[in-house]
Formats: structure tokens, sequence, C-alpha cells
């Protein structure tokens, strides 16, 4: 693995584990909030799905991996954030089940960051209400 590759990985493992930190420690609101704004707004009209779905292996690889293994949630809200640094705009979307919750991303109704096929996993969903945006208006 090069050198480069060694650091966007190390960089991606520390968001992961700030988020993790920020979860634990403050509110979703919270977390969104700083987010929003430590980053730029993407153009809503941009479409980049190839590098979106780049960027979702990138993060889930590294997040999957057992020294940083976080949940959904984090995985995708660094995901959503990294995305918007890029300019691609995105959608945080959760979604429950009689048995679990789960949350995945977007871009432009395409899933980025799981199996297409989640959103019949999970049919009752809150994206409207839990986006970053309105969640971090609640602060």
């Amino acid at each position: 693995m090069s050198l480069r590759r060694k650091l966007v990985h190390l960089g991606v493992a520390f968001l992961l584990k700030t988020l993790d930190f920020g979860l634990n420690h403050f509110n979703y609101s919270r977390v969104t909030w700083v987010l929003l704004h430590l980053s730029p707004t993407p153009d809503p009209e941009r479409q980049e799905h190839k590098r979106a779905y780049f960027m979702g292996k990138l993060v889930n690889s590294v997040g999957y991996h057992p020294r940083v293994n976080v949940s959904c949630l984090r995985r995708t809200l660094a995901l959503w954030w990294l995305l918007r640094w890029n300019g691609i705009p995105s959608t945080v979307q959760i979604g429950v089940n009689a048995k679990a919750g789960h949350a995945w991303l977007e871009h432009h109704g395409m899933v980025v960051n799981d199996h297409p096929d989640v959103l019949t996993k999970y049919p009752g969903r809150f994206a409207d209400e839990l986006t970053p945006e309105k969640a971090a208006k609640l602060i």
C-alpha cells in the first residue's frame, strides 16, 4: 500500500473515531451542527456517482477494520461529510424495521455505502426528520 493511501486510510480512521467520540459524548444534533459548520455546501445538482461509490467503499473498509469498528451511523456521517468537502450532495437515510435501525447514504436517490436492497430491509424511513441539516437546527 502506498504512503498516500495509508495516509488517506489513517485520516478516515481518525474522522470515524472522532465521530464515535462525539456521538458517545454529545447528541446527534450537536455533532451534525459541527459537521455542517466545518464543511462547504455542495452543489445540489452535481452528480458524481462513481466518486461517491468509491468514497463509500473507502469509508466502509476503514470503518469495518477491527481497530476502528464503528456503527453504520458513524460511517454514514463520515461519508456524508467527506462528500460535502468534495462538493458532492448526498442524503443521510435512517431506517427501521421491527428488529433494528440502520443508516446509509444516498446520492441522487442511489444507495452509496450499502446494498441497494437496504431500502426493502428498513421500510420505516426518517430521512426528512433526521437529516444533519435539520438536526443541527435543533441546537
